[in-house]
């Protein structure tokens, strides 16, 4: 749940002229109803701004299993798109998981990634056995919740993968029952280029790929190896249909 930050004044209202009671923040469950609204409002005018194309994502509610979705990673617009482009009965239990130095650092962006986009907010600044970013995901994934995960650990530019870091590999060796679907997310550079709040009105594509298979006892190389391959393949057979 959202909380509350001290600093803020209550919204004023023009009943404080008349000595009434000033209005408060949203209760938690206000919040929380407030902000799956809000979810659900950005999906549909992200589907309709950027005529989002979607494809693979026929049998993601047959895959049964808490499910990592991961991304490659261009653009904030990234969590949004992938959001908009699973059935809505699937995304209601998936988080994304998102930087905290970024994602905290003013009331909109914290109401928008603990309320709307319900994220598990990780430090990239501190990260020792008492703050393992991993920890909190894990703990989603066996309560049977789902993830949105870029591997990459920082956007890139569109024109290539940067390498995976290890966190996909201990997710996938602490919790076996979860699967790993790759998704490419084509075009979200362009529609929110880096720096920019302002979006831009470029079709975007989200392409999701077959669940990654893979041996008992694959070693972190091998994993990390299997999962680039897997998202490069989605790549290759989504980059010359989008026509973008």
């Amino acid at each position: 749940m959202m909380n509350h930050d001290s600093s803020l004044s209550p919204a004023w209202h023009p009943s404080q002229a008349d000595g009434c009671t000033p209005c408060l923040p949203l209760s938690p469950p206000r919040a929380a109803l407030s902000g799956r609204a809000v979810a659900t409002g950005l999906c549909a005018f992200a589907r309709w701004f950027t005529s989002l194309k979607v494809r693979g994502a026929e049998g993601l509610r047959a895959l049964g299993a808490p499910t990592i979705y991961y991304a490659n990673h261009t653009s904030h617009a990234d969590v949004l798109l992938l959001l908009a482009a699973l059935p809505p009965d699937v995304r209601g239990s998936v988080r994304p998981v998102a930087a905290s130095d970024y994602w905290n650092r003013d009331p909109v962006r914290r109401f928008l990634a603990q309320e709307v986009f319900r994220c598990i907010a990780v430090s990239r600044l501190e990260v020792n056995r008492n703050a393992n970013p991993l920890d909190a995901m894990q703990r989603a994934l066996l309560a049977g919740q789902s993830l949105i995960l870029f591997p990459e650990g920082t956007r890139g530019d569109g024109t290539r993968l940067l390498p995976f870091r290890s966190g996909i590999h201990r997710l996938l060796q602490a919790t076996p029952a979860a699967q790993a679907v790759p998704v490419w997310i084509q075009n979200a550079h362009r529609a929110l280029p880096r720096g920019s709040w302002l979006p831009a009105p470029v079709p975007c594509t989200v392409t999701f790929g077959a669940p990654l298979h893979l041996s008992t006892g694959t070693p972190k190389a091998g994993v990390l190896a299997a999962a680039s391959l897997a998202l490069e393949e989605v790549a290759r057979e989504c980059i010359p249909k989008c026509q973008c």
